[in-house]
């Protein structure tokens, strides 16, 4: 996957919602496996590295609202591969 169109997904997400840093982290590192892989299984943001975030991975990092945006652009990546 390129990472213009991983960037670009996530781009509405970003300016949406005031992130702070460990927000943009955790994004980043979303980004990075969606560089590499194509896809991301989504219980896969509960574990490491996510974990290293927080230890309740992406739930202990978003809010629910924000986590169910996240799992929609990480859906639409796994649909399209």
């Amino acid at each position: 996957m390129s990472p213009e169109k991983v960037d670009a997904a996530f781009a509405k997400f970003i300016n949406d919602f005031q992130l702070n840093a460990i927000q943009i982290e955790f994004l980043d590192t979303i980004k990075k496996v969606l560089t590499t892989n194509g896809t991301i299984e989504p219980s896969k943001l509960y574990d490491s590295p996510f974990k290293n975030f927080h230890s309740m991975g992406i739930d202990g990092v978003f809010t629910e609202k924000q986590a169910d945006v996240i799992f929609k652009i990480v859906e639409d990546f796994n649909q399209a591969n």
